[in-house]
């Protein structure tokens, strides 16, 4: 798609001037991309990633006792060796990233999965600006508001 975009729109065609932004399995095809193509892209953004659809990332445990909630994720999480597995040579030096912004509602099921994506990525020592917000789900109204905390923060301090 790049070349295609590069050809087509008005784009300034390097690393720092390029971003990824998506939600849900969205979000985490964004951090999928992101991660495989550190050269081509200096500016992630994913929102209410479910990261446990990566090939060999579900880790399946049971839902508490109590929790009458649906949706998307609940009762899993993502396993972390798999994310090793994915990008064996990803690490702060090599993927240093302008903004790996990562963000989910409290009330999401996807909350326990990002997560673990947050553990990963300190392992990695990839830094990262997380944002939960209590009294968002799964949900389109959560979505539009991190899409503004985005947009305000994509091509900052450019030089």
């Amino acid at each position: 798609m790049i070349p295609y975009i590069d050809k087509t729109y008005r784009t300034i065609s390097d690393r720092q001037s390029r971003a990824v932004a998506g939600l849900s399995m969205g979000g985490a095809q964004t951090a999928y991309i992101g991660l495989t193509y550190p050269d081509k892209f200096a500016w992630v953004a994913e929102m209410s990633g479910a990261f446990a659809t990566w090939p060999g990332a579900r880790v399946r445990t049971p839902v508490p006792e109590g929790v009458t909630r649906s949706g998307p994720g609940w009762g899993e999480r993502m396993s972390l060796e798999a994310a090793d597995k994915l990008f064996p040579k990803v690490d702060g030096k090599a993927a240093s990233y302008r903004l790996m912004h990562i963000s989910v509602g409290l009330d999401d099921g996807v909350l326990a999965a990002v997560r673990d994506f947050e553990t990963w990525l300190k392992s990695k020592n990839i830094p990262y600006v997380s944002v939960e917000t209590p009294g968002y789900a799964h949900v389109w109204p959560f979505w539009r508001i991190m899409l503004i905390d985005v947009a305000q923060r994509l091509f900052q301090d450019q030089k």
